[in-house]
């Protein structure tokens, strides 16, 4: 999967991920539409992330896998 990853202050980097496994009480979400909000970009500007963090909580999605205690 793709995902932007923090590589620095003011370096962010489109880079292929694996895909994560959901655990027993987690779902996998495929992301179709991204927002940026204001926290994102006060971290980009000041380096307020640690270097391999991926960006963005801000999403609209579909639930492509469950674990197997979610109902």
């Amino acid at each position: 999967m793709k995902a932007a990853v923090m590589r620095g202050t003011q370096q962010i980097a489109v880079e292929d991920v694996p895909t994560p496994e959901p655990g027993p009480d987690q779902v996998l979400v495929k992301i179709r539409y991204s927002a940026i909000c204001g926290s994102d970009v006060h971290r980009f500007q000041y380096g307020m992330i640690n270097p391999g963090s991926v960006m963005g909580h801000e999403f609209i999605g579909e639930v492509v896998q469950a674990g197997v205690s979610v109902t």
